[in-house]
């Protein structure tokens, strides 16, 4: 199975730039055949129907497809080539979406259901949302975003000039077992290399669902941990398809997780209701799970919206505009918590979605959407950095790249860096934290 890899145009605040003019998502052209095993709507939602077309929400302030989908909370999302629209599968259903007309105040997102293929239909007993509802869930349309920005820019001067240029990036709820899978591939990784490894998961070990009409493009439901168990996944065959030193981390955590008294999919949906002190802790129990891939999971797909994660690039926008004394420092678990603290205690139970905000912001596909002034404040575009072939399997290629359009080459065999294996397993390090 063969992936074409299309490099991102940016890279979000769980995972580190990697800039480029193509387009979002390693998307698997695959058409393999269909297999035999087996929160409310906001104030903002419209329901008409324009040519097959229906509206979802009404204003770009309340969804903007460009600085939600690109971010690296998800992988899985593909530009069709039509202009602005992006292919994907939201809790089973393959849709289509986009950014209805020109720049406006009354531009908003419109979906429409891909036709899906007759083997898709849920087998008895399986219960799935309605389309409609299933955006409104994924996208946290409940969650009033003007409202928070409101509450967030009389905490914060800084976020209060940003967030007139970044309304409309959302928090996304994802289902637990794909962004928990997705994070374990995000370690010391690039955002091309993480959707490669996404996409290769669900087209070998998920349902077959749709295939998008435009840009030939498979879309696939995410497998559960038991499926991808039943379909043959394991560490040799995941090391074929590039995913290097993750593979044994995938194939260990897939394993704890099928194992998990009621099933993975039970088990997962019970951290939702836990504190986010317990959810987290249950994380760190998996293979492959370290401190900043479990607030990750907590954030994008467990209701924790006070999660904060924190990479060496949140380190870096924090010191530069709200704790310099702690510049220079590496990223103990000392610093991690005080970082998180400080963000919990300034915007309060939404911590999480005001830090991603701001990072956006910092983020060079954002940068002409901010005024002169705003733009002077952010770090320099580097330059994009060559591959080694010292790097293991290219997964530290161009990270941290902020103008540059690098290629990563998942099929590149090389040595492997050595790294603590407490750390590879998600504990901490003695002496510092991973950031990834």
């Amino acid at each position: 199975m063969q992936v074409v890899g299309q490099v991102p145009r940016a890279a979000g605040p769980m995972v580190r730039e990697v800039a480029s003019s193509r387009p979002l998502v390693a998307q698997f052209r695959s058409h393999a055949g269909p297999r035999a095993d087996g929160s409310g709507p906001s104030s903002s939602l419209k329901g008409e129907v324009q040519g097959g077309w229906e509206r979802l929400t009404e204003g770009p302030s309340a969804l903007d497809l460009e600085l939600t989908l690109p971010g690296g909370q998800a992988f899985r999302w593909s530009r069709t080539g039509r202009s602005g629209e992006w292919a994907g599968v939201v809790h089973g259903h393959p849709v289509l979406l986009r950014q209805d007309g020109a720049e406006s105040a009354t531009r908003g997102v419109e979906f429409r259901a891909v036709p899906p293929l007759p083997s898709s239909a849920p087998g008895a007993g399986t219960r799935r949302p309605p389309l409609r509802a299933a955006l409104e869930d994924y996208f946290a349309l409940s969650t009033d975003l003007d409202a928070l920005g409101a509450r967030f820019s009389q905490a914060d001067s800084r976020f209060a000039d940003i967030f007139p240029y970044l309304r409309g990036s959302r928090i996304l709820r994802q289902e637990p077992t794909e962004a928990l899978m997705a994070f374990i591939c995000s370690s010391n990784n690039n955002i091309a290399r993480i959707s490669g490894m996404v996409a290769h998961l669900a087209a070998a070990y998920g349902d077959p669902v749709g295939t998008a009409p435009a840009g030939d493009i498979a879309l696939h439901a995410f497998p559960t941990a038991e499926q991808m168990l039943a379909r043959g996944l394991n560490e040799e065959d995941l090391r074929r398809n590039g995913f290097g030193y993750r593979a044994k981390y995938v194939d260990r955590a897939v394993r704890q997780l099928a194992s998990r008294e009621g099933g993975s999919v039970k088990y997962l949906e019970s951290l939702r209701a836990m504190p986010l002190g317990e959810a987290h802790a249950a994380l760190l129990e998996l293979d492959g799970v370290g401190p900043k891939v479990a607030s990750c999971v907590c954030l994008f797909a467990l209701d924790k919206p006070e999660a904060v994660p924190v990479d060496v690039h949140v380190l870096r926008l924090t010191v530069q505009h709200y704790l310099p004394d702690i510049g220079g420092k590496s990223l103990t678990p000392t610093v991690y918590e005080a970082i998180q603290e400080f963000y919990r205690e300034k915007f309060g139970d939404h911590a999480g979605w005001a830090q991603g905000i701001l990072f956006a912001a910092e983020l060079g596909m954002h940068r002409d959407r901010l005024p002169e002034h705003l733009r002077r404040e952010l770090p320099p575009r580097e330059k994009p950095k060559k591959a080694k072939r010292k790097q293991e399997e290219g997964g530290d290629a161009g990270e941290g790249a902020g103008g540059g359009a690098l290629k990563a080459k998942p099929s590149t065999k090389v040595k492997q860096p050595k790294r603590a294996k407490e750390e590879m397993q998600g504990a901490p390090p003695r002496r510092r934290i991973r950031t990834s």
